[in-house]
């Protein structure tokens, strides 16, 4: 029997949006990831950098709801082993063709 789950949400821009205090957000693994991982910037796509941790940031300080999944560890684990890798791999001449 499948699941029909019955969901609520808006996509907004959080570069324009002003967290409310009755707002509740779903954070995400790659909110995570640029919130919570120092090399982030690093990466191939730092556009994200300051957009996230200033978004949540404000959310925190207005007491909106946060709610996360516990399956996004093991997913953030993956992604900062791969950007780790992709760093070594610039910082060592492309050992990916050897």
């Amino acid at each position: 029997m499948a699941v029909n789950y019955l969901i609520h949400a808006d996509v907004i821009d959080i570069r324009q949006d002003v967290p409310k205090p009755d707002d509740i957000f779903f954070v995400d693994t790659n909110v995570w990831y640029w919130l919570a991982y120092t090399r982030a910037s690093q990466s191939t796509q730092p556009y994200q950098i300051h957009a996230y941790p200033s978004y949540i940031g404000n959310a925190i300080s207005v007491r909106s709801q946060l709610h996360r999944c516990g399956l996004s560890l093991a997913e953030l684990a993956h992604l900062i082993e791969k950007t780790e890798w992709e760093i070594y791999i610039r910082s060592n001449g492309n050992l990916r063709n050897k």
